[in-house]
């Protein structure tokens, strides 16, 4: 019988609403293992109030890493730019981070292709180094296609194994302060190890 005498049936004679049918499992479309998560933190000086300063910088590419202090942002360019085919990913990039990225990025020479703006959020971009634009890499927000939460949430929403955990940002409005927590961090850490 045909799809829509299955459909007649089940409406009509059943009471059953129709049910999506599938003949055909689709492959992902995203090579994961070309996929960097990406997140940085910053403060907003007590004394200007209004420019954020960036004390913390982590991705994740095969291995976590994350740079503090004042050059955290430089270090993970430094990373950045040996990339090719990439896709980095920021949750909620576009509506903060990744207009730190493509300020950092265009004053180290990258070129910038494919900028997507929507309502004053840099939706996305490409972005490569040298004339070979065949080794661009994208920049993806997931946020803009999962339900509005926080990444806390959505990490546990998705059971992702390493999942992001809590800090208060208001410890930090100064350098000396992002100083006195990675000295605490330190002690924590050697108490846990010892």
């Amino acid at each position: 019988c045909s799809k829509d005498m299955a459909s007649y049936y089940n409406t009509m004679i059943t009471k059953k609403k129709d049910m999506v049918r599938s003949t055909k499992i689709i492959e992902d479309k995203i090579d994961y293992s070309k996929v960097i998560h990406w997140d940085l933190e910053t403060f907003q000086p007590v004394e200007d109030g209004v420019r954020h300063e960036i004390y913390a910088s982590g991705f994740y590419d095969k291995k976590y890493r994350v740079f503090y202090g004042q050059d955290a942002m430089e270090k993970t360019i430094d990373h950045f730019l040996k990339f090719e085919n990439k896709i980095i990913s920021a949750y909620n990039g576009s509506g903060f981070d990744f207009s730190f990225l493509l300020d950092s990025l265009t004053e180290r020479g990258a070129i910038i292709t494919k900028l997507i703006m929507n309502n004053g959020k840099l939706m996305g971009f490409s972005w490569h180094i040298g004339k070979d634009e065949s080794k661009s890499n994208k920049i993806f927000d997931l946020f803009l296609f999962t339900l509005p939460s926080g990444l806390k949430k959505a990490c546990m929403d998705f059971k992702i194994e390493n999942q992001k955990g809590d800090f208060d940002h208001e410890k930090m409005k100064s350098w000396d302060d992002v100083a006195r927590v990675a000295r605490e961090r330190r002690r924590s850490w050697m108490q846990i190890l010892l």
